[in-house]
Order: structure tokens, then C-alpha cells, then sequence
């Protein structure tokens, strides 16, 4: 394939209009991996493991004992490759009629050429998403695409848990018990407690029909049937454990089949505001590394995502809108991600 300089849609024009195609409104993993652009074609990161320990007293004239140093790991993770092209088909039609209207009648074209840009971005993005829902699953992403290729991050293996009482056992499973208990371990490991929790809606609806959350809530009448979400915020609240940032059901088609893109079953427990858990890093594209030896000037810069209409160099010259991007979630604090499985 060779990219079309000449095309009725310059690849800057491309390129800016595709940056610029709203993400899907269900897509908001990004609010805990928020995105990050950047001249790279791999990501480095470092974690490191704060402990306060107490010092050592001594007697006079005794001389000081050794302190001991926290311990600090880099890791570099190369970001992967995710494109879409759509080959022209409709736009073979609208050539015809532009040859026989006598080659003025572009509008068309360029209108199909934008559409398909579009339908190739919005699909980057829910792969993307994907790949953050996976890798806060289990701190784990798994390329099937790329013969199940992973990129592991090293969550420690307390921090996958699974509820002694399933949750959807309303009756007789205790969440209040179980996060109090978790929070214990992630404190050990963190230095503090959660700072919030990602669910299900079902799962919150687990939550606020549990009968010892309800019983909570009981009058000369008895427990209410079913919590308010504002009682099971409360509720939360008094046993000083994370509040629901919010729930999560968001579905896209992977392979002909409909995926949930966080198992609907678990809770995912992050840190508090302000401590990073990760991040999407976008970097470097061979395509806009083309665009940049040819001179094109992009907004925003060369790196992100691209858009060109590009041609086969045999027979039959067939031309598609073909959008790259290079970009991974990135897990910089493994220790600060949490997961329960409760369903």
C-alpha cells in the first residue's frame, strides 16, 4: 500500500478530523488510565514501594543502626500497533458517477472517505477501551490478535480475591465484612486504604439488597425491601470504606460476539484521588513517521493517531481509509489495583 499525498483528503485534514471523532460516551475506563501522548514507540515506567519503618533507638555514645532503603523497579513495555482500514466500495460507485458528471462532483467522495475514517476510529477506540478493561481485570493484556501475546504487570497475587460468600447470595454474604477484610491487605501493601471501587449495575443492585446492609436501615417496621442508592453511598461511608465511582457495563463485538468489557462479576478497587494507578500511552505510528518524512504538518503533532487514504501499488489499485495508532495501557502501580471477584 502506498499512501495518497493527492488524495481528495490531504493526510493532515485526515488525520486532524480523525483526532477530533468523540470517543463513545460508554468509554470512560480513561478516567482511570487517563490518556498520554508522546513521541515513543514503548512506555517506562517505574514503581516503587514506600515503607515507614521505625528507627532503631540507641543507647548514648551507641553508634546509629542502618536505616533500610525502599525498593524501586523500571520496567519498558513496547506499545503495540492498532489500525483498521476500510477498502473502498461505495467509493468506487461515487468515482464512476464523478468520471460521468465530468470529474467535478467530489463532495460525495470526500464524504465517504470521512465516513469510513470515522468508522475506523470509533473502532480503534473500543479496542483501546478493551485493553484497559483487561488489564484492570487482572493487571494482565492479552493480545489474541498477536497469538495471545501479554504484557503482565505484576499484581500480586492477594490482590486477586475472591468473596468467601458470593454477593448475588443476597441473603447471607456479608460485602461489608469482605471489604473491610481486603482493605486490610491493600493498606499492607500500599501504605493506604481504597479510594473507590468500579462495579456492575447488578453488582451495586447486589449491594443494596443484601439483607446485612439492609438491616442496617431497619425501623419498628423492619428493614426496607431494597437500599436507595444514596442509603448503600451511606452505608459505605459509615465503615469508612470507597465509595462507587461509578458503574461500568459498557459491550463491544469482538470477533462476531458481544463482549462485556469488565467481567460484569468483579470489583475493581483503586487508589485514592490523586495516586496514580496507570495510564493509555500513544506514541509512535509508522505511518506518521511516513507522514513526517514527507513534510506533513500535523496538529497536535506527529504522534496519537492518523488517518490517510492509501492504494495498493498492483492490480487492482484499490484505495482504503486506513486510520494507525500505537498505544498500550500502562499499569504503573501494579500493587494499587485490587480486584474481587463476587458474582
Amino acid at each position: 500500500m502506498a499512501i495518497m499525498w493527492s488524495s481528495y483528503v490531504p493526510p493532515a485534514d485526515l488525520t486532524s478530523f480523525a483526532r477530533a471523532v468523540p470517543v463513545n460516551q460508554q468509554y470512560i475506563l480513561d478516567q482511570i488510565l487517563p490518556n498520554r501522548v508522546g513521541e515513543v514507540l514503548e512506555a517506562n515506567f517505574a514503581e516503587s514501594v514506600v515503607t515507614t519503618r521505625a528507627a532503631s533507638a540507641r543507647a548514648w555514645d551507641a553508634p546509629p543502626l542502618p536505616g533500610q532503603r525502599d525498593t524501586f523497579q523500571t520496567s519498558t513495555v513496547k506499545l503495540p500497533a492498532v489500525s483498521q482500514f476500510l477498502a473502498r466500495g461505495e467509493r468506487d460507485r461515487l468515482e464512476l458517477e464523478r468520471q460521468r458528471l465530468g470529474g467535478t462532483a467530489v463532495a460525495a467522495i470526500e464524504q465517504a472517505i470521512f465516513d469510513d475514517t470515522e468508522n475506523n476510529v470509533r473502532s480503534v477506540q473500543a479496542r483501546v477501551e478493551m485493553m484497559r478493561g483487561d488489564l484492570l481485570a487482572d493487571g494482565i493484556i492479552t493480545l489474541a490478535e498477536m497469538g495471545n501475546m501479554t504484557a503482565d504487570f505484576g499484581v500480586p497475587g492477594t490482590n486477586k480475591v475472591t468473596a468467601s460468600t458470593l454477593w448475588t447470595n443476597t441473603a447471607t454474604a456479608d460485602p461489608l465484612a469482605d471489604m473491610r477484610a481486603w482493605n486490610k491487605v491493600y493498606r499492607a501493601a500500599n501504605g493506604f486504604n481504597f479510594g473507590g471501587m468500579v462495579m456492575s449495575e447488578d453488582t451495586l443492585y447486589n449491594l443494596a439488597a443484601n439483607t446485612t446492609m439492609r438491616q442496617l436501615w431497619a425501623n419498628v417496621s423492619g428493614p426496607p425491601a431494597h437500599l436507595t442508592q444514596d442509603q448503600v453511598s451511606s452505608t459505605l461511608q459509615s465503615f469508612r470504606l470507597p465509595p462507587v465511582k461509578f458503574t461500568y457495563d459498557a459491550q463491544t463485538v469482538s470477533g462476531g460476539s458481544t463482549v462485556n468489557i469488565l467481567p460484569a462479576n468483579a470489583v475493581i478497587f483503586l487508589p485514592p484521588d490523586g495516586i496514580e494507578l496507570g495510564y493509555t500511552q500513544w506514541g509512535m505510528t509508522a505511518t506518521a513517521l511516513e507522514l513526517a518524512n514527507a513534510n506533513v504538518q500535523v496538529d497536535g503533532g506527529p504522534a496519537g493517531i492518523v488517518a490517510v487514504v492509501d492504494k495498493d501499488v498492483r492490480p487492482p489499485y484499490r484505495e482504503a481509509s486506513y486510520v494507525d495508532a500505537t498505544v498500550m495501557p500502562i499499569l504503573s502501580r501494579p500493587r494499587g489495583l485490587f480486584v474481587a471477584t463476587v458474582a
